[in-house]
């Protein structure tokens, strides 16, 4: 049972960021979230919930599983860092968006190799 509230709450979160990237600048989605006191999953775990609620919600890209994963792992004690990358393509540029926890990429990092991460500007939260 505590499986399926994990994958709710992830859910929740994945669907959340992927209207709000609609609706909202990026700016205002990009707020660092407060770090709770429980911890009640590891940071793979949650990692897993937000990969498998995010295969099965639409158009969940790199930077809507990166803003959920922060979100949910802030929301259990785990703080995090967003990355955001560029990488040359055949029609322009590439983005991508990664997540680091305790050191580790989190989420994100099989396709690392190719994208040049940007640097943070100040008052931005990610780097």
């Amino acid at each position: 049972m505590r499986r399926f509230f994990l994958l709710l709450e992830a859910a929740i979160f994945v669907a959340g960021y992927r209207c709000a990237l609609w609706l909202l600048p990026f700016r205002l989605l990009n707020k660092p979230p407060r770090i709770s006191r429980r911890r009640t999953a590891t940071p793979a775990r949650l990692a897993w919930a937000i990969a498998a609620a995010a295969a099965r919600i639409p158009r969940s890209t790199c930077l809507v599983r990166a803003l959920a994963a922060r979100r949910l792992l802030a929301r259990h004690g785990y703080p995090s860092t967003l990355h955001l990358g560029v990488a040359r393509a055949p029609d322009g540029l590439d983005a991508h968006a990664w997540l680091e926890c305790q050191g580790a990429i989190l989420l994100g990092a099989p396709a690392l190799d190719h994208y040049t991460p940007l640097p943070a500007r100040p008052g931005d939260q990610y780097s």
